[in-house]
C-alpha cells in the first residue's frame, strides 16, 4: 500500500483585498521520521482571498518536495479544500490556460499569474487527488484550517 498524505488547506482575507492568512495541515500515514500532523501557515498584510487559497496549496507541495526528495518514494497526495476556485483551476482550467499562453478564453491575462505558475511547477511532482468539501460543514480539519487561517489576519 502506498503512503498517502492528506493536506487540508484554507486561505482567508479581510476586505479582499486586505490583510490575509493561509494555513495547511498535512496528515502523514507512514514516513517514520516525519511527524504525523504538520501545520504550515503564513500571512500577508495586503492580499486577496484567492491568493491565500493558492499560497496554502503552494507551500504544502513545496514542503512535500523538500521532505520527499527521492522521487521513487513520493507519497500519494490528497488535497482537501473548501475552495472550489482552486480545485476547478487545477482540474478544469490549468492545461487550457497553459496552451493559451496563460490567458483566459477571452484572451485576458490570468490573475495571480506568477503564483499559479509556481504552483504548476510543483504539481507534476506528485500524484495528487483533489477533493472539495463544503466549508463550515463540520469537517474537523477543514474547520481547523479555516479557524487558523482567519486567526492569522
Amino acid at each position: 500500500m502506498s503512503q498517502i498524505i492528506k493536506i487540508y488547506t484554507d486561505g482567508s482575507c479581510i476586505g479582499n483585498p486586505g490583510p490575509g492568512g493561509w494555513w495547511a495541515v498535512l496528515l502523514n500515514t507512514g514516513k517514520e521520521d516525519i511527524n504525523k500532523e504538520i501545520s504550515l501557515s503564513g500571512r500577508k498584510s495586503f492580499t486577496t482571498n484567492n491568493e491565500m487559497e493558492l499560497t496554502a496549496v503552494l507551500e504544502s507541495v513545496k514542503w512535500l518536495d523538500k521532505n520527499f526528495p527521492d522521487e521513487t518514494e513520493r507519497p500519494l497526495i490528497e488535497v482537501i479544500l473548501d475552495s472550489e476556485y482552486v480545485r476547478k483551476w487545477v482540474v478544469d482550467y490549468l492545461e487550457d490556460w497553459k496552451k493559451r499562453g496563460w490567458k483566459t478564453v477571452k484572451k485576458k491575462p490570468i490573475k495571480n499569474l506568477e503564483l499559479r505558475q509556481e504552483v504548476d511547477q510543483y504539481l507534476h511532482l506528485f500524484d495528487i487527488q483533489w477533493k472539495w468539501v463544503k466549508g463550515h460543514a463540520g469537517n474537523k480539519y477543514n474547520e481547523m484550517a479555516d479557524k487558523l487561517a482567519t486567526n492569522k489576519l
